[in-house]
């Protein structure tokens, strides 16, 4: 005999035969949001607009398959309860790095309350290795030839020391997983300070390249990052600590031996626990789609006489004052030796004007929805181009 619920075209069930399958959904008990139940021990809720029927006559251990099949890969996970402490049969050891740096209140100021929730909530044993600075917008990048050193860091309140390099998010996770914590089993990347959605963010991002790192080095890795939202509640920041935690956990218990990397982008929104997560899918964009747009700006300079530019455009001792006036264009001086001088300043254009098309990361998070993107570690050809290619003549 079996009990079906059915919610959103997804099918659940309880069996109630004697003989129990290790892949039933079991009923644990009614809360304010719905029901709460658990797959395979996995603890989640569910929506309180549920339709009941009892079916008899069904084989339970087939629909079982079934329908825990579907919850797998439903469009969007059941995630709205927080859960006090997640667990699974055995502990894995998670190796956690960033771009943002060490603990900063304005430059990382995600780090520490992150580390302290995969602490609290789930069993896993966490090592630490982050770069000693920010390393943000630089991708999967190595520094050949430079000597990398590392020292020990203990923060606030935590008992086990991080570890702290002079290099790259990607170097961290190189270090961490060939050297200091080489039977680590995941690589947790973030939160990063901003959302990586869309191509142009998770092209460039250095959490997301940390994750790809790892799985270049054959482990499960996910990259985490969250929105940048005016004012930061510490409420928020907390529901969005256990959002990613309970998200980490699921793709744990969940992996799909196609993914290599999963980029998971979260609202620090009070409220966010009650949302939907949504599986999506990277929102295509870029700079210049319609002639605005720009990760730098050509800024005017003022020179001493005694300065000098090298060959590489680089002030020698003393460099060159940059005069830059907000949100101002201004126009270009004069400069020694036809140098001209850009400055970080990225004006996003219309990045965001396929935000409102359903499905993709960005739309998730400007709905308030946490999203998660599946990815692999490789540039995906675009299928259709195979055999030889015959170039023309005469050139």
């Amino acid at each position: 005999m079996c009990w079906f619920l059915a919610h959103s075209g997804v099918v659940l069930i309880r069996q109630t035969t004697n003989q129990q399958s290790n892949s039933q959904l079991n009923l644990l008990r009614p809360s304010g949001q719905g029901l709460s139940c658990s797959l395979s021990g996995e603890p989640f809720c569910l929506p309180a607009v549920l339709s009941c029927t009892r079916v008899e006559g069904v084989k339970a251990s087939r629909v079982i398959e079934e329908s825990r099949s579907l919850l797998r890969f439903q469009h969007s996970l059941l995630l709205h309860e927080r859960t006090p402490r997640l667990q699974r049969p055995s502990t894995m050891k998670l190796l956690v790095t960033n771009d943002d740096g060490p603990p900063h209140a304005i430059a990382s100021p995600f780090i520490l309350s992150f580390v302290q929730a995969l602490q609290e909530y789930t069993e896993h044993e966490v090592s630490v290795i982050l770069p000693h600075i920010q390393r943000s917008w630089i991708g999967k990048a190595h520094l050949p030839g430079e000597w990398i050193t590392t020292t020990q860091y203990v923060p606030e309140n935590e008992a086990k020391a991080w570890t702290l390099a002079d290099g790259t998010p990607a170097c961290c996770v190189q270090l961490g997983l060939s050297h200091l914590f080489p039977t680590s089993d995941v690589v947790i990347a973030g939160p990063n300070l901003g959302c990586n959605i869309s191509s142009i963010f998770a092209l460039s991002s250095g959490t997301v390249g940390a994750a790809f790192e790892g799985a270049c080095l054959e482990r499960k890795a996910i990259a985490v990052s969250y929105e940048i939202r005016k004012p930061r509640l510490e409420a928020a920041v907390k529901e969005a600590n256990r959002v990613a935690v309970r998200i980490i956990q699921w793709l744990l218990n969940n992996w799909d031996e196609n993914v290599t990397v999963y980029n998971v982008n979260v609202p620090v929104r009070v409220g966010v626990e009650k949302q939907d997560v949504y599986w999506t899918k990277i929102m295509e964009n870029s700079w210049s789609e319609s002639g605005v747009g720009s990760a730098y700006r050509e800024v005017t300079v003022q020179v001493q006489e005694d300065e000098k530019f090298t060959s590489n455009g680089a002030a020698s001792v003393g460099d060159a004052t940059i005069i830059a006036k907000e949100n101002a264009h201004l126009d270009v001086g004069e400069k020694p030796n036809s140098q001209r001088v850009f400055h970080w300043e990225p004006t996003y254009g219309d990045l965001w004007k396929n935000v409102h098309i359903e499905g993709s990361d960005a739309w998730a998070i400007h709905n308030g929805h946490p999203s998660i993107t599946s990815l692999r570690a490789n540039f995906a050809h675009v299928s259709g181009f195979s055999g030889k290619l015959v170039l023309s003549e005469g050139i």
